[in-house]
Parts: structure tokens; C-alpha cells; sequence
């Protein structure tokens, strides 16, 4: 998840580049972190950044509850 939005279009980019130096600076100074597939998420906000839709939301489980971040919509799956 990047923590704000400008951090998600940065991440956008670097992935798409496929810059892994990039990624790897992004999380390094705490502008992305990461959680484990299936982790609960409460959908608080969506957008379309960089033509991409994305989605704001916050961690509900595991070491990162209550942390909010920007994700690609496409993440989210419904249980």
C-alpha cells in the first residue's frame, strides 16, 4: 500500500518502469508498506490516479491496523 496518493502515483511509476531500485526507495522511506494477501481492509475512499483506479483504505488486521495507504482497486477482493 502507498501511504498517500502521491506516493501511489511514484509507485505506479516505478512499477511500471519496472524500477525495483525505485519500489525498494519508495518502502525504504516509509512512502509504501506492505500486508499479507487476505488481509482485512475497510474501503474508506476511491480514485483514479495516474488513469489508474485506486482505492484508499484501512488495514484492519495483523501488525498494520489501522494504517490507511492507496492500493490498485483491482486488490480488493471481496470475502
Amino acid at each position: 500500500l502507498a501511504v498517500t496518493r502521491a506516493d501511489f502515483d511514484e509507485l505506479i511509476k516505478a512499477v511500471g518502469d519496472k524500477d525495483v531500485f525505485g519500489i525498494t526507495q519508495i518502502q525504504a522511506r516509509g512512502g509504501s508498506f506492505n500486508v499479507s494477501a487476505g488481509t482485512r481492509v475497510l474501503v474508506l475512499d476511491g480514485a483514479i490516479v495516474s488513469s489508474v483506479e485506486s482505492s484508499r483504505v484501512r488495514v484492519l488486521d495483523g501488525p498494520r491496523a489501522g494504517a490507511s495507504g492507496w492500493l490498485f482497486a483491482s486488490e480488493i477482493h471481496v470475502l
